[in-house]
């Protein structure tokens, strides 16, 4: 079944968790200079308009990114420096009426071929592929600064960044329509030969497209989840690709639904599982804008991360927090009123005998995160600190964070 289109929900709170994760992964993958893969299963048009009859019928990106936009701009000294650069990144695009989607945002974080050479940062800072709309001097979304083509080749000499970076992006989609609007989109400003763009399922395609060259890099995974063998199909692809490619970040957006709530869970678990037999780490964050008891729709989603960036869990500790208390839902008269708390549920794991294990050993601690998992007994975890929003007690808004560390 190909019914499903992502432009009626594009900018709406799932793809704000998304994104501003993917950003994070994508920041803390440039701090080298090496170069990586990028591969999105399932890309869908990659580029949408807020203003699509699709978008308007639906509401949610008015909701969502337009809403985050708005009251970030209203309130700035509230917005965590952690979500800045996806913020200025979407707002460069809502200029233009338009929302970027995870190949959009990974393109532009393809570097360019020669450093010393295409007058670009050097170093950690994000570098983006179509540098044609940019001035001189400006500050970029992900915290690269244009300069002047002379300069960076003298900081880029003086870093010795003077080989030549191969970034590769690979994509791809099933969807008959949208695989050409894909195609169409990617070739925007773009150095077109280092995407590699494929009409195929993303399932079958782990064992060949898996492990990618350069090794190093992410895969991202986000289907519809609109037929039930979706769940499925997620963990033997995502087993497959994991055992192919340990060294890799994988990542896996999921939707939270009432009334998959078991599937959910199981796919969870089996993403901890696969880590914990490699071993390495894993996380997962979530999302949550409405009543848990919802029974119409989405009432948030979560991403999981195998192998995260070193920080990642701390930078998100700040990012949902703020993402909770500005998208959550209005709730209605019926509804129980008081503040609303925001809980992190956040589970730590430290190697036995460091002082962070000593610290909290006169601590109660709790072994909640950890059940089921195959990991040795040298970690333990430590709970999470209650949280609270600020001047958002009308609405509902709450999230989730746990942490599998090795």
């Amino acid at each position: 079944m190909l019914s499903y289109r992502h432009a009626f929900h594009a900018g709406n709170h799932a793809d704000i968790l998304k994104h501003s994760m993917l950003m994070l992964i994508l920041q803390s993958l440039q701090k080298k200079d090496k170069p990586y893969s990028l591969i999105d299963t399932h890309a869908g048009a990659g580029l949408y308009t807020l203003d699509d009859e699709r978008a308007l019928k639906t509401g949610e990106a008015e909701e969502g990114i337009i809403r985050l936009i708005r009251l970030a701009d209203k309130e700035p000294k509230e917005v965590p420096e952690e979500l800045l650069p996806y913020l200025d990144l979407c707002r460069t695009y809502a200029k233009e009426g338009r929302y970027p989607g995870s190949p959009e945002i990974m393109r532009r974080f393809l570097r360019p071929l020669a450093l010393a050479d295409r007058g670009k940062t050097a170093g950690g800072g994000a570098c983006f592929a179509d540098s044609a709309k940019s001035g001189a001097g400006k500050t970029q979304p992900g915290g690269g600064l244009r300069t002047g083509a002379g300069e960076v080749r003298s900081k880029a000499a003086k870093v010795g960044a003077t080989a030549t970076l191969q970034d590769k992006l690979i994509l791809l989609e099933l969807h008959n329509t949208e695989i050409d609007v894909l195609r169409i989109n990617m070739k925007r400003n773009a150095d077109s030969s280092r995407i590699n763009i494929h009409h195929r399922d993303a399932y079958e395609a782990m064992s060949s497209l898996v492990p990618p060259e350069p090794k190093r890099g992410l895969l991202l995974m986000d289907p519809s989840y609109e037929v039930d063998s979706d769940y499925t199909n997620v963990i033997d692809s995502l087993r497959e690709a994991h055992r192919r490619w340990t060294s890799g970040i994988i990542c896996l957006w999921y939707p939270l639904l009432k009334r998959r709530r078991a599937e959910t869970a199981q796919l969870k678990t089996a993403l901890r599982d696969m880590a914990a037999g490699t071993p390495c780490s894993f996380m997962t964050a979530e999302l949550l804008v409405d009543d848990e008891e919802n029974e119409t729709g989405l009432y948030g989603s979560g991403m999981a991360v195998i192998n995260p960036p070193w920080h990642l869990d701390d930078s998100m500790r700040k990012t949902l927090p703020y993402l909770a208390s500005v998208l959550g839902v209005k709730k209605d008269a019926s509804s129980h009123g008081g503040q609303t708390e925001f809980v992190g549920e956040t589970e730590l794991s430290v190697p036995a005998g460091s002082k962070a294990m000593q610290d909290a050993s006169s601590e109660p601690t709790s072994s909640q995160g950890l059940q089921g998992a195959s990991y040795t007994p040298d970690v333990v975890a430590t709970p999470g600190a209650l949280e609270k929003s600020h001047n958002r007690g009308s609405t509902f808004g709450t999230w989730n964070l746990d942490m599998y560390a090795v």
